[in-house]
Formats: structure tokens, C-alpha cells, sequence
């Protein structure tokens, strides 16, 4: 009974998950981002620092970048959520299979470590588009919204991505 209580509750967090994170991707993209950036209406890129004065290829080589960057990541990104996912869930049972447990841990860094080098890679061809100036108006890690999640605007954490509540692990 409890265990099916426990694997209901997990469902039904997840949904919640989901909905959340739709819904501030979907509030992100109408301009109504959470981060410290740019507001909304301020630009095409809210993770950028003001004044860069992006031009119009610029912008559409960025935006390319981006579209590229999260199209080859969704395969990953999701199958991230499911090991943290069934890792979570293997810790409601009183007795967590020990051996089970690490391999999934295993399995987690594995591919958030093959996320962590496509962003690099994103961010170095993202710093090839802006000119040595615009590169030098940066602040200190900037990531051009390509951050690990939880990246903030330029607040405490100093990068520039996106803010707080964008959803969990999207990137």
C-alpha cells in the first residue's frame, strides 16, 4: 500500500514538474523571463548583458545556435529526467538496492557530463559570432544562456542565462 501510495505521489509530482516547467518555458518565450537580465521587451536575447548590440545576423546566427543546441540535447535532457527520476523513486523504498542506486548516480553523470560539453562547445561557437568588443562588455561568467540550470540573470551566482524557475535540469 505504501509503496504504490509512495509511486502515485512521485506521478503525480512529476506531472506538476511538467506543467511547471512548460508553463515558465512558455512564460519565458512571451518575453517574461525570471531572470535578473533584460525585462521582457528588451531584446531578442534576455540572457545577454545590455548594450552588445547584437545586429540582425548576429541575432539569427545566436538564435540558430540556440535551436541546435537544445534540439540535440532533448534526447539527453530527457533521458536525465528518468534516471533522476527513478533515482528519486528508488529512495522511497525503505531498503534502496545500494548497487542499483549507484549506477544510476553513474548513469546521471554520465550524460549531464555529455550535456556539460555540448554547452561548452554552444558557448565557444555562441563567443565566435560577437566581435572582440562585445566580447570584452561580458561579465565574468557569462554564459550567453547557455548556464547549467539554475544559471541566474547577472545576480549573486554572476552569469547571465536564465533566471530562476525556467524548469528543472531544461538545459
Amino acid at each position: 500500500m505504501k509503496k504504490s501510495l509512495s509511486v502515485g505521489l512521485v506521478i503525480t509530482l512529476m506531472l506538476f514538474g511538467v506543467a511547471f516547467a512548460t508553463d515558465a518555458e512558455a512564460q519565458f518565450w512571451k518575453g517574461k523571463g525570471h531572470g535578473r537580465g533584460m525585462g521582457p521587451g528588451e531584446g531578442p536575447f534576455p540572457w545577454c548583458p545590455p548594450g552588445l548590440n547584437l545586429s540582425p545576423e548576429q541575432i539569427e546566427r545566436l538564435q540558430t545556435l540556440r535551436s541546435k543546441f537544445f534540439n540535440e540535447t532533448a534526447s539527453l535532457r530527457a533521458e536525465l529526467y528518468k534516471k533522476q527520476l527513478e533515482l528519486e523513486t528508488l529512495f522511497t523504498d525503505p531498503s534502496p538496492d545500494a548497487q542499483k542506486a549507484g549506477k544510476l548516480q553513474a548513469d546521471i553523470s554520465d550524460i549531464e557530463g555529455k550535456i556539460d560539453q555540448k554547452r561548452i562547445q554552444a558557448q565557444l561557437d555562441a563567443r565566435k559570432i560577437l566581435t572582440p568588443e562585445q566580447i570584452a562588455q561580458l561579465p565574468p561568467g557569462c554564459t550567453l544562456g547557455f548556464g547549467p540550470p539554475g544559471c541566474r540573470g547577472f545576480g549573486p551566482r554572476g552569469g547571465c542565462g536564465f533566471g530562476p524557475g525556467y524548469g528543472r535540469d531544461m538545459w
